[in-house]
């Protein structure tokens, strides 16, 4: 066992230690955070802040300063400016003294109208917080809390038949949540095993496993560079993770929709019964992968019959919504290389029954198990057979 360990802290201490890692990890949050900058430069950029007009032809609006502003906090309120005829109005906007005008209808109260002339470049958001300005005035004579309400809105909260889920239509962004949980999980998984896999190709092509084998048996030595890509994994994740806990913790003030952000217990569990065993399990098939072929071109294109099925889901996902407790969902669920982002997609909208979890890990964990011994075969055959390429029949023949 101190073998294994050792041989785990090794190449986890080469690989997070080595400035292409830290390069590679850093670029996805800082990518991620040059997007975002420019996104939010763009959206300021073409924003027009100029007031915008209204005639009120129904004298609705008495107070035009009310209204939750609900906009970017890097966009100021809307200024909102009375003009006494539709005439007035355009002739302030051909001015360039407001950027649109409303004009409320006279029948407001029977036909519900309001007239919007604009130029050709008009700020959605504008165009939403006079709606809510208009509602809050003819609330007025109401109490704040039911202004709120008429606001806001109703919130519908969905519930499970077992009263185990339930989610309001304002947490929309909790089934985001898994979908992308499932996303970053094969990006880890595939960045974590093709580096297992090409450190594999490069140690038997240049015959360094053949000197590291006189210090451990070849089973310590695959157990131990699994064990150490899966901290690797890990430790990518974290560091991901990192970036989007930081922006919901010192965002939840300023936007509301983060407020309802929550990540459940089951979700957690779920994640760790099954995202575990799968890392080993694909790092040692792509390790496999490596002792099996003659050079890293060969590898690379093998790969992707271990990385592409993980995806799979994702290509089924509106089925997987819409009936996540049905025969495609099940048969996926229970796919080794299919399960952790199949059962990922489901608890978003299912609970995940107990059972079917606990049976879902025992096949991981024995696949990632089988996989682990297939990998020490391959690396075993690998020495034997330098700058040749094994084929799966010689290397089941092998292993039996």
């Amino acid at each position: 066992m101190s073998k294994i360990l050792h041989i785990a802290w090794f190449d986890y201490r080469k690989r997070v230690f080595s400035k292409g890692f830290l390069i590679g990890v850093l670029s996805v949050p800082v990518a991620i955070i040059v997007v975002m900058a420019i996104a939010i430069i763009a959206m300021v950029v073409s924003e027009d802040y100029s007031p915008v007009g209204y005639v009120d032809l129904a004298g609705i609006i008495k107070n035009p300063e009310v209204g939750i502003w609900d906009g970017p906090p890097f966009v100021p309120q809307p200024k909102f400016v009375a003009y006494a005829s539709a005439d007035e109005a355009q002739k302030a906007m051909d001015a360039g003294a407001v950027q649109a005008y409303y004009v409320v209808s006279a029948d407001y109260f029977t036909s519900g109208q309001v007239k919007l002339v604009q130029k050709a470049k008009f700020s959605s958001s504008n165009a939403g917080f006079f709606k809510d300005m208009l509602r809050l005035n003819m609330l007025e004579a109401y109490p704040k809390n039911v202004q709120d309400l008429m606001i806001s809105g109703t919130d519908v909260v969905v519930q499970s038949l077992d009263g185990r889920q339930e989610m309001s239509q304002r947490e929309w962004f909790n089934f985001i949540i898994p979908l992308m949980g499932g996303l970053l999980f094969f990006i880890v998984v595939i960045s974590g095993g093709n580096y297992l896999m090409m450190a594999v190709v490069e140690e038997k092509e240049n015959r360094t496993m053949e000197i590291m084998v006189t210090s451990a048996s070849v089973d310590q030595m695959m157990i131990g560079k699994v064990l150490g890509n899966l901290p690797v994994g890990l430790t990518m994740l974290v560091i991901w993770l990192l970036l989007p806990v930081l922006v919901v913790i010192f965002g939840r003030n300023t936007f509301e929709w983060m407020q309802y952000i929550r990540i459940s217990p089951d979700y957690i569990l779920v994640v760790v019964a099954t995202l575990i065993p799968a890392l080993v399990m694909v790092a040692a098939l792509l390790a496999m992968v490596g002792a099996t072929v003659a050079d890293e071109k060969t590898a690379q294109q093998i790969s992707g019959f271990v990385s592409l099925p993980i995806m799979i889901p994702y290509y089924f996902s509106y089925q997987l919504m819409m009936d996540p407790n049905g025969p495609l969902a099940l048969g996926l669920s229970y796919f080794p290389l299919t399960a952790p982002v199949a059962v990922a997609i489901r608890s978003s909208f299912t609970p995940i029954p107990t059972v079917q979890l606990i049976t879902i890990s025992a096949v991981l964990i024995v696949c990632a198990g089988l996989s682990l011994w297939l990998a020490a075969r391959a690396f075993r055959l690998g020495m034997l057979s330098y700058g040749k390429h094994i084929s799966l029949k010689k290397l089941f023949s092998k292993a039996g």
